[in-house]
C-alpha cells in the first residue's frame, strides 16, 4: 500500500500597518496607514488627503492634496505632492444668482521647468459683461504665470495651501471688477499644452507694502479736501454775515507806525547830545 506524499503549507507573510508621511514641506503629517507585509509593495501607490486632517482647520474641508508614495524609510513610506483639487460639490456652492462664473485652464512653468496645468475659478459680485470677464481671464493668467514661474511646484502647492495665493491674486482682480471669489480648482502635472507667458508687474504692484499705503493716502487726501470745504463755507457764511449788516468795522484800529519812528528818532537824537 503507497504511502501518501506529506504536503507542505506554503509559508504566509505576516502583514503590518505602514504610516504614510507627507513631505517634510508639509510638516511631515501623517496621511494614514497602509497594510502590506512589505512596505516596498506600497511604492507607487497614490494616496488622496483631505486638507484639513493635514492643517487642521475646518474651513480645508473642501480641498484635497494629491500624493505618490515614492518609497520607503525603515517602517513608513514617503510621499511627493502630485496635485492640488477641490471638491466639485464645493464649486457649485460657490455660484449664486446674478453673479458672473469665470473658469479658466492653461499651462505654466515653474522655475524648474515642470510644466503645470492650472484651472482657476472666478466669480463676481454682480453680473458682468463678455469684456470684464475676458479682461480677467487675461490678467489671471498673467499674474499666475508670473507667481508660478518665481519657485517650484512644492513651493505652489504651500502657496495654494496657506491661502496666499488666491488672496494675492483677489486683491490684483478687484481692481478690474470686483470679485466674491478667487479658487483655484485644479492643479496638476501637465501632458501637453502651450506654456502661457507671464504677466508684467506693475511698478505699483512690486513695491512691497504698495496695497497698505494706497488707502492711508487716499483717507489723508479725503480729509484734507473736507477741511478746504469747511473753510470755505465759513469764509462765504462770514462774507454773506458782513453784506447783510451792511460794512462791518474793522477789528483792530489802523496802526500809526509814524509817530512810533519820530518818538524812536528823538529819543535817539536826545541820547546823542
Amino acid at each position: 500500500m503507497a504511502k501518501a506524499k506529506a504536503t507542505v503549507a506554503p509559508a504566509v507573510k505576516k502583514k503590518n500597518w505602514y504610516p504614510i508621511l507627507a513631505p517634510k514641506e508639509l510638516d511631515n503629517a501623517e496621511l494614514g496607514q497602509t497594510y502590506v507585509t512589505d512596505p516596498a509593495v506600497a511604492v507607487g501607490r497614490v494616496v488622496h488627503a483631505n486638507l484639513k486632517d493635514i492643517t487642521g482647520d475646518m474651513r480645508d474641508q473642501n480641498t484635497y492634496v494629491k500624493f505618490k508614495i515614492t518609497a520607503s524609510e525603515g517602517t513608513s513610506l514617503r510621499t511627493d505632492v502630485m496635485g492640488y483639487y477641490l471638491v466639485p460639490a464645493a464649486l457649485k456652492r460657490l455660484a449664486r444668482r446674478n453673479t458672473t462664473r469665470i473658469d479658466d485652464s492653461f499651462v505654466v512653468l515653474t522655475k524648474d521647468g515642470q510644466r503645470i496645468r492650472i484651472k482657476p475659478l472666478l466669480i463676481t459680485f454682480h453680473k458682468s459683461v463678455h469684456s470684464v470677464a475676458t479682461a480677467l481671464r487675461q490678467k489671471v493668467r498673467g499674474d499666475i504665470a508670473r507667481m508660478v514661474g518665481k519657485g517650484t511646484f512644492l513651493e505652489l502647492v504651500q502657496q495654494l495651501t496657506s491661502r496666499s495665493m488666491q488672496s494675492e491674486l483677489k486683491k490684483r482682480l478687484s481692481a478690474i471688477y470686483p470679485l466674491k471669489t478667487v479658487e483655484i480648482k485644479i492643479v496638476e502635472f501637465a501632458r501637453e499644452g502651450k506654456a502661457e507667458k507671464a504677466g508684467e508687474e506693475s511698478a505699483e504692484e512690486a513695491k512691497p507694502g504698495a496695497a497698505d499705503e494706497t488707502p492711508k493716502k487716499k483717507a489723508k487726501k479725503r480729509t484734507v479736501t473736507e477741511e478746504m470745504q469747511g473753510e470755505m463755507e465759513e469764509e462765504q457764511q462770514s462774507a454773506g454775515e458782513q453784506g447783510a449788516g451792511g460794512a462791518a468795522e474793522p477789528a483792530t484800529p489802523p496802526s500809526e507806525p509814524e509817530p512810533a519812528i519820530e518818538d524812536t528818532e528823538t529819543f535817539g537824537e536826545e541820547e546823542g547830545a
